[in-house]
Order: C-alpha cells, then sequence, then structure tokens
C-alpha cells in the first residue's frame, strides 16, 4: 500500500507546496529563464530553439518539459555596438500521473549597449502568462484505504479543481567583456516580480527567484577552448548553485564558419551531475546532456533517475554567409 500512499502524497504536495521553478542542467541555453538581458545577443539576426528536458526517466508517467524559443537582435547601429534584443518563448510543463501541467507564454525584450570597443552593458524585462491544470481521474487518497486494503471504488472525496491561470514579471542586467581570446558575459535577474499564483486553491504567490550568473570562453590557442559557467539562484526557501565547464575543439579552425564539438560536464549541488556534449556546423547547434542522481533519492531510485535535456538552436543567416554579421563576435557559451 505504499504506491498508493506515496501517490496521494505527490497529489497532495503538487496542490499544495511552494515549489522552484523550472531548471534546466544547460541553463545557458535559455537565456529568457536565465537573464532577459541577453535576449537577442548572439552573432546572427534571429534564432530559434527547440528544447525538451525529461527530469525523472525512470518515474512511469515521466516530468518533461517541452518548447521553443525564438529570439532577435533588431536595429544594430552601424557600428555595431548597440542593439535592441526580443524574442517568444513557449513551453509546456507536464508532471505525474496527475497531469499537473504549466503551458507558458512569455516575451522578453533588451537593449544592449556598447560603453567601449570591448564591453558592453544592457538590461532586460519579460513578461509572461502561465496556465495550470490538473486531473484528478488517477488520483489515490486516503478515503480509499479502509484500514485493510485499497478500495478504488470508493470515492475520493475531492471536488473539481480545474485550472487557474497567472501573470509573471522578470527584470535582468547584463554585460559581455569581450577581446580576442577572452570573452565573459554575467548579470543578475529577478524573476517572479509581480506575486505569481502559485495554488489551485488560495492566494498562495511563487517566491522571488534571485539568479546571478557568469560565463566565459577561454581561447587556448587556434582549435582548443575553455568554456566555464556558474549559476546560482535562490528562491525561498530553495538555493540551486550550478558549476561547470565544456572543452571545446574547432575541427576546421581555416574555415569561415564555426563547426566544433564540446565535451563537459555541469554539476548541480546536492543534486544531480550531468555530462553534456554539443556539436555546432555553421548555424546548428545540437546539446545533449543527462542528469545522474546525486541526491539521497538516488538509494531509491538509483542514480539514472534523472533524465535526458535536448536543445536543437538555428541561426540565420547561416555563418558564412557573412549577411548580418557585424563586428560582434558573440561567443557560444
Amino acid at each position: 500500500m505504499w504506491k498508493q500512499k506515496i501517490a496521494f502524497l505527490a497529489g497532495l504536495i503538487a496542490l499544495s507546496v511552494s515549489a522552484q521553478d523550472i531548471h534546466f542542467s544547460t541553463y545557458t541555453q535559455f537565456e529568457q529563464e536565465e537573464n532577459p538581458a541577453f535576449m537577442g545577443t548572439m552573432s546572427g539576426l534571429y534564432r530559434a530553439k527547440l528544447f525538451y528536458r525529461n527530469q525523472w526517466s525512470v518515474v512511469p508517467v515521466p516530468y518533461t518539459t517541452t518548447g521553443i524559443t525564438v529570439d532577435g537582435r533588431f536595429f544594430p547601429s552601424r557600428a555595431q555596438n548597440a542593439w535592441v534584443g526580443g524574442g517568444l518563448t513557449v513551453y509546456k510543463d507536464a508532471a505525474g500521473d496527475l497531469k499537473l501541467s504549466e503551458n507558458y507564454v512569455g516575451l522578453a525584450g533588451a537593449v544592449m549597449l556598447g560603453v567601449s570597443s570591448t564591453t558592453f552593458i544592457g538590461a532586460g524585462i519579460a513578461f509572461s502568462y502561465s496556465w495550470y491544470s490538473i486531473d484528478l481521474t488517477n488520483a489515490k487518497g486516503i478515503s480509499q484505504w479502509d484500514g485493510f486494503e485499497y478500495n478504488p471504488d470508493v470515492p475520493l472525496g475531492e471536488g473539481p479543481i480545474g485550472t487557474y491561470s497567472t501573470p509573471n514579471l522578470s527584470v535582468g542586467v547584463g554585460g559581455i567583456y569581450n577581446i580576442e581570446v577572452v570573452k565573459i558575459a554575467g548579470g543578475i535577474a529577478i524573476h517572479n516580480l509581480v506575486g505569481a499564483r502559485n495554488a489551485f486553491y488560495g492566494n498562495e504567490t511563487k517566491a522571488k527567484r534571485i539568479v546571478a550568473h557568469t560565463r566565459a570562453y577561454v581561447e587556448l590557442n587556434k582549435q582548443w577552448a575553455v568554456i566555464p559557467f556558474v549559476f546560482f539562484a535562490y528562491q525561498t526557501p530553495f538555493t540551486e548553485l550550478t558549476l561547470g565547464s565544456l572543452l571545446r575543439y574547432d575541427i576546421n579552425p581555416n574555415a569561415s564558419y564555426v563547426h566544433g564539438v564540446s565535451l563537459g560536464l555541469a554539476y548541480r549541488t546536492r543534486d544531480a551531475i550531468a555530462p553534456i556534449i554539443r556539436y555546432e556546423f555553421r548555424s546548428i547547434d545540437i546539446t545533449f546532456a543527462y542528469d545522474f542522481i546525486t541526491s539521497s533519492l538516488r538509494k531509491d531510485l538509483g542514480r539514472m533517475a534523472g533524465g535526458p535535456e535536448v536543445t536543437l538552436s538555428v541561426m540565420y543567416p547561416f555563418e558564412g554567409s557573412r549577411k548580418g554579421y557585424g563586428k560582434i563576435y558573440c561567443p557560444r557559451f
């Protein structure tokens, strides 16, 4: 009967406990969730990203996030030292037997200014709207346990829950330092500024989430580079710290287009370690990561209880065409 009790408790947690926002191992792929100040910061003009994440691969009903982000760099100055960025993010987050789902639509805008030939600073804002739903068809409750056995014919005792929706607002600031062999970017963002609702019953709201992040691109020689990154988030009472690095190899350093492969690790403290592999060809970028559990959950679920995360990114104009690229070199962190 422990399985039925776990299912019931999971349902209660989904309904009543304030949880963390969604998170990724390759968080640098998701500008709007990380910091809206970096929307549209790229070497091309337009970009589309498809992403998929399965957070608990060993659970019979998976916890998945799927979505798309489209952003662009608009109105660049003639000297390419200032531009406006903007984008749209849409995703669906679905969890468990009760099909607890979030359908998210977000718009973000940013301005990036060059204060010198090597330094850029910017700010961004993101507005989003989310719709939440849950299905109690597969729910199991204490009222169905008579002290001896579980009886699914007994009513659950819960009324209809339906759906709810809520707006949200995020702001961020950031900067880029760019010299020939070293590129550094970082910033601070605050999410959940408007008290986004976080419960089907009552007026519980999401706690504000504060994010600080930095990453770098350090060229070791013509073919090799190191890409370290640090991400920190605080959302009462949770903290998240992710550390990691990629080692990048340029397959054809003399070509006029990007062609490289990167290998590395991301470590989310007290939670998971994720090997990462990334392949870039011209303006196509495919990144794959897999979470291996390091928390106490591995004792019951095993280290493979985590899951895969895949991102496909396509940028336009295609690299090598030179159209629209200007003088800004935006490293592929």
